[in-house]
C-alpha cells in the first residue's frame, strides 16, 4: 500500500519563484542522488524551471539514459519552451506517493506564453529506487501528459482577413482585394527565351531580373512568384502567360488603396514586421514575416483592423495527427474602421494644392472630426502591398521633398501672423489691453535700441483692426508689454491655446512642435531669454514651431467658443460579431481657451474683418463668397529666403461647420498663395454641403 509523505517546507519554496526559462548565468552543482525521492523531484523540477536540462537527464535512470539520449531529451524540453515561446515557468509540487522502490510525484506547472498565453497543467512524475539512490523513470509523457514517442509540440494558427478602412460614405479606402501572382516552376519551364519574353511584356521587367525572381528556388518544382497582376490583367495577357509550361498563375489576396495617393498619409502602408516590433507583438500571436502597418491608419488600427490571431499549442504524432490540444487562446476576428473623411473634399483640396509643397487640414470645429487631409508630395501606398521593391524604397527615402513625411501632423513650421490670435489674447487678458486700445503704426517699432519694421504703415487704429490689417507694429507693442508684465505670459497662453504638444489625433507619428520660453532657451542654447525673443514671439517668429493639425484646431476652437477638440479621422470601428459592441468616437474636450467670452469675440471681429474691405488683407481673394468667412493669413520667415505661405479661416463666420488650414512651403505671402486655396476647399465644401 502507498503511503503519503509530508514534502518539507524548503522543497515548497524552492519552487514557488517563477523565473525566465533561460539558464543560469552559474548553474549550481548537480544535486547528487540521494535515498530522499522529495529532493530528486525538487531538483529535477528546479533544474526544468531554469532551463538546465542537462542536469535533469543526469537524474534520470540508467535505463531511461540508455532509451533516450541526452541529445533527444534535451532537444524536447527546448523545442516545447521555443514553440510555446514560454518566458516563464513555475513547477510546483501537490504530493508525492511512494510505494517501498517505487514513488509518484504528482505537481502542476503554471506555464506563460506568448503563443497562448498563461495555462497551467497536470501531471506526474515517476521515481525508481536504484540501488540506495531515487532517480527518475522518464518518457516524453513528464513534458506534457498527452505526449508519446515520435511526436512533437506545434502551434496551429488562426488568423483573419484584414479588415478594410472606408470613408464616411461607404467608399473603401484600403481593403483586400484578389489579384492574380505569376510566378515561375524552373523545372516547368521547356523555352526560356519565350518565357522570359512573355514575362517581360507583362511586367515591364528586364529578363535578367526576371531570371533573379527564380534562378535561386531552393528545389525545382517551387513556384517562385515574379509578381501581382489583376484579374483583368491577366486575361488581357493571358496568351502571354500561356507562353510556357513553366508559367503558373494562383490567386491571392492582397492589400489594395483603390485611390492611389489620395489617401496616403492618412491610411499609411504596410509592411514586414521588424525585429524590434517582433520583440513585444510576439504576445499578439505576431510572427516573423507577418505583415503589419507601419503609417497612417494602418499602424494606428492595427488591432482592430487584424484582429489577433488565435493560436492552438498541440501534441502532433509523427504522422502530423493531432494527439490533444495542450492549450489556446481564441483568435479576435479584425474589423472594419470608417473614418470621417469626405473623399469629395478630400479630392477637392488634393487639387487646390496641386504640386505646390504643403498640407491642408479641415476639421469640423464642433466636433473635430476631420474632413480632409492632404500632404504633398505623396506616395502610392499599393507600392507596399506586396513588398515594396529596393528602387522604389530608395526613391522614396532619398527624395529630398520627403513624400513619406505627412505634413498635416509632423511637419513643423513657423507660424508668423496667425499666431497673432494667441498674442491679441495673451494682452487682453494679461497685460491690461482692451479691443478699443489704440496705436499709432508708422512702419516701424523701436524698443531696447533695436527697430523693427512693419510691412506697410498702417496708422492710427485700435487692436481688433491691428488684428483685421495684420499691423506688426501693434504686436511689437503687445510683445513687449507682455514680456515686460511677465516674461512667459505669452508662451502659457500659446500652450492654453494647445500649441507646444500634440493634439492627439489618431494617426501616429505626431510631432508636438515647440513654444519657446526662458526655461527652454536656457536648456536648449544657454542663453537668457531677451526682450527681443518675447517681441519676435508675439508675430509667430523666433524659434516657436507648429503643425497644421494645431492650427486647425487652435482656429477650430476660436471658430466654437473657445472648447478645444481632440482632432480624429476614425469615426467608427464596427462590431464583427452580435458579441462585440460597436465603438463609435465620441468628441473629446482637451482643453478650453484661457479667454473670456469677451475677448474671444473681438478676435473673432477681427479675423472676420481679414475677409471684408477695405481693411482685410484677404478680402480680395473671398470677394464674391456666397457665406460669410472669418480667417487669417501668414507669412512665416524660414531658413529659406522664400517664406511659407499660411492661411486658416472658418465658414460661415456667424455660425461655423468647417476650418481650414493651408500651408505652401517657401513661396510668399500668405493671402497671395494658401489663401486662394482656402477658398476652393471651402468652395467645394459648400457644393457638397
Amino acid at each position: 500500500m502507498f503511503r503519503l509523505r509530508a514534502l518539507i517546507p524548503a522543497l515548497l519554496a524552492a519552487l514557488v519563484a517563477v523565473s525566465a526559462c533561460t539558464p543560469a548565468p552559474t548553474p549550481p552543482a548537480t544535486p547528487a542522488a540521494t535515498n530522499d525521492p522529495a529532493e530528486v523531484v525538487s531538483a529535477f523540477l528546479t533544474a526544468w524551471r531554469q532551463a538546465r536540462y542537462s542536469e535533469m537527464y543526469r537524474l534520470l535512470s540508467p535505463d531511461d539514459q540508455a532509451a533516450y539520449a541526452e541529445d533527444a531529451f534535451t532537444t524536447a524540453y527546448a523545442d516545447f519552451a521555443s514553440v510555446a515561446k514560454l518566458t516563464a515557468l513555475n513547477p510546483q509540487v501537490i504530493s508525492l506517493l511512494v510505494d517501498k522502490d517505487q514513488a509518484r510525484a504528482r505537481f502542476r506547472v503554471s506555464y506563460r506564453s506568448q503563443t497562448v498565453g498563461d495555462f497551467e497543467r497536470e501531471n506526474v512524475l515517476a521515481l525508481a529506487l536504484v540501488g540506495d539512490a531515487w532517480r527518475v523513470r522518464w518518457s516524453p509523457a513528464a513534458i506534457l501528459p498527452e505526449m508519446q514517442p515520435g511526436d512533437k509540440v506545434h502551434v496551429l494558427y488562426q488568423t483573419s482577413v484584414r479588415g478594410n478602412i472606408y470613408d464616411r460614405a461607404g467608399h473603401a479606402l484600403a481593403a483586400q482585394a484578389t489579384y492574380v501572382t505569376v510566378g515561375v516552376v524552373p523545372a516547368h519551364i521547356q523555352d526560356e527565351r519565350i518565357l522570359l519574353a512573355a514575362l517581360s511584356r507583362v511586367f515591364g521587367l528586364a529578363p535578367a531580373a526576371i531570371q533573379e525572381k527564380y534562378k535561386n528556388a531552393p528545389r525545382g518544382d517551387w513556384f517562385m512568384p515574379v509578381g501581382d497582376i489583376a484579374p483583368e490583367q491577366a486575361q488581357a495577357f493571358y496568351d502571354d502567360l500561356r507562353a510556357d509550361p513553366g508559367i503558373e498563375m494562383r490567386e491571392t489576396f492582397r492589400r489594395a488603396y483603390p485611390d492611389g495617393p489620395l489617401f496616403a498619409h492618412i491610411v499609411g502602408y504596410l509592411g514586414q514586421i521588424s525585429e524590434d516590433e517582433l520583440k513585444t507583438w510576439h504576445m499578439k500571436g505576431y510572427q516573423s514575416g507577418d505583415v503589419v502597418g507601419k503609417s497612417g491608419l494602418e499602424a494606428w488600427a492595427e488591432p482592430y483592423l487584424a484582429g489577433q490571431r488565435g493560436a492552438q499549442l498541440v501534441v502532433l504524432t509523427k504522422e502530423g495527427q493531432v494527439r490533444g490540444i495542450v492549450a489556446q487562446r481564441p483568435a479576435v476576428h479584425s474589423r472594419n474602421v470608417v473614418v470621417t473623411l469626405n473623399t469629395a473634399l478630400q479630392q477637392a483640396a488634393t487639387e487646390a494644392l496641386g504640386d505646390r509643397i504643403g498640407a491642408i487640414v479641415a476639421l469640423d470645429p464642433r466636433d473635430g472630426s476631420v474632413l480632409a487631409l492632404v500632404s504633398y508630395p505623396a506616395f502610392d501606398p499599393n507600392d507596399f502591398a506586396a513588398g515594396v521593391s529596393a528602387s522604389v524604397w530608395s526613391a522614396l527615402t532619398g527624395d529630398a521633398r520627403k513624400p513619406l513625411l505627412n505634413r498635416t501632423t509632423q511637419a513643423v513650421y513657423p507660424a508668423g501672423s496667425i499666431f497673432k490670435v494667441v498674442t491679441m489674447a495673451a494682452a487682453l487678458e494679461n497685460a491690461g489691453f482692451a479691443a478699443d486700445s489704440t496705436f499709432t503704426c508708422t512702419g516701424a517699432f523701436s524698443a531696447y535700441n533695436r527697430t523693427w519694421k512693419c510691412y506697410g504703415v498702417h496708422g492710427t487704429l485700435d487692436l481688433v483692426r491691428g488684428l483685421t490689417q495684420s499691423c506688426d507694429v501693434v504686436f511689437y507693442t503687445l510683445g513687449k508689454a507682455l514680456y515686460e508684465a511677465d516674461a512667459n505670459a505669452l508662451s502659457n497662453m500659446a500652450r492654453g491655446f494647445g500649441l507646444g504638444r500634440a493634439t492627439g489625433i489618431d494617426l501616429p507619428g505626431e510631432s508636438p512642435g515647440l513654444v519657446p520660453d526662458g526655461a527652454w532657451k536656457q536648456q536648449a542654447r544657454g542663453e537668457a531669454w531677451y526682450p527681443g525673443d518675447g517681441i519676435n514671439l508675439a508675430i509667430g517668429q523666433g524659434d516657436l514651431l507648429v503643425t497644421p493639425i494645431q492650427i486647425a484646431t487652435l482656429y477650430a476652437a476660436i471658430a466654437n467658443g473657445g472648447t478645444l477638440y481632440r482632432p480624429h479621422v476614425v469615426a467608427e470601428v464596427p462590431a464583427w460579431t452580435e458579441g462585440e459592441q460597436d465603438i463609435v468616437i465620441q468628441p473629446e474636450v482637451i482643453g478650453t481657451l484661457p479667454v473670456s467670452a469677451e475677448h474671444l469675440a473681438a478676435i473673432r471681429r477681427g479675423l472676420e474683418g481679414v475677409t471684408q474691405p477695405p481693411y482685410g488683407t484677404s478680402w480680395r481673394v473671398f470677394q464674391g463668397m456666397p457665406i460669410s468667412v472669418a480667417g487669417k493669413s501668414g507669412t512665416a520667415e524660414n531658413i529659406v529666403e522664400i517664406p511659407h505661405s499660411w492661411w486658416v479661416g472658418y465658414a460661415p463666420a456667424d455660425n461655423p461647420e468647417i476650418v481650414v488650414a493651408a500651408i505652401v512651403e517657401n513661396v510668399g505671402e500668405g493671402s497671395r498663395f494658401a489663401a486662394p486655396i482656402v477658398r476652393q476647399v471651402m468652395e467645394a465644401w459648400m457644393r457638397l454641403r
